[in-house]
């Protein structure tokens, strides 16, 4: 509590009008068990409450835990992906374990190497292969999430499309952020384009027109409307929005960003 209850209150959970922290939560009753009694109930250590709807859980751990190590997330939502750094071969097997299939309860594994794009380059193709072998092989999907660093140049080719060029269409897939192939230098929708057909995620964030730095999504440099028809038009399960550190209080700047996103879709 003492690490995370601040946090929440600095990005405004429990501060801006609508917004609640529900702590020690009880999620459910307890399975039923023969004679009709229960088990004991699920308890969230944080639900987060936003105009009526309950839009998250918060699971209290060792920050020297791994990813998906001493949560309980299966037990109490259904994740569609999950995102791992640099140990991801490791994590990869132990999401994928045979006999104990995916036991975080989502499909897309998701990776990306922040910053060592370009001096991992070689190294990251064998080990994004690997992955994408150990994940199919047990019912997930594996995907690379871009920043803007991908798109410096390798033997004159831009380094993204030679990495997805040296691994499997079918092992290793893309999860393309709108807001990085921008500040790569490339146009986003002409880009997701490109690879509609193995694009199963796409990150939708925006970019402020003035300074290039993160906005409220529709307000901003990209083609929400054109990044919604490629969505449709290709692989893509889920455009998932990211809520970055924008000018306005955070859940200000999500509320504007849904808004947008809800009126582009119903357009």
């Amino acid at each position: 509590a003492e690490y995370i209850d601040p946090k929440l209150k600095a990005s405004g959970w429990g501060v801006v009008d609508g917004s609640r922290v529900l702590r020690e939560h009880k999620i459910t009753a307890g399975k039923i068990q023969t004679g009709g009694g229960r088990a004991k109930p699920l308890i969230a250590d944080y639900v987060l409450v936003y105009q009526g709807r309950k839009l998250a859980v918060i699971e209290a751990k060792s920050d020297e835990l791994e990813v998906g190590e001493g949560g309980r997330f299966g037990a109490v939502a259904q994740l569609d992906a999950v995102h791992t750094g640099r140990k991801l071969r490791s994590f990869a097997a132990k999401s994928a374990a045979p006999g104990d299939r995916q036991p975080l309860g989502c499909k897309h594994l998701v990776t990306s190497l922040a910053g060592r794009f370009i001096q991992e380059f070689d190294s990251l193709v064998k080990k994004c292969n690997e992955a994408g072998r150990i994940a199919n092989a047990n019912g997930m999907v594996f995907t690379y999430h871009n920043h803007a660093q991908e798109f410096a140049a390798i033997d004159g080719k831009i380094a993204l499309d030679l990495f997805y060029s040296m691994t499997s269409p079918q092992l290793v897939k893309a999860e393309l952020d709108t807001y990085w192939i921008k500040k790569g230098g490339y146009d986003p929708v002409a880009y997701l384009t490109k690879y509609a057909s193995r694009l199963p995620l796409i990150h939708l964030k925006d970019m402020d027109k003035t300074d290039g730095s993160f906005t409220e999504v529709g307000t901003g440099v990209i083609d929400l409307p054109g990044v919604l028809q490629v969505a449709r038009a290709s692989v893509a399960e889920w455009v998932i929005y990211e809520q970055d550190s924008c000018r306005r209080p955070q859940l200000e700047s999500a509320g504007i960003s849904l808004n947008n996103i809800m009126a582009a879709i119903k357009a």
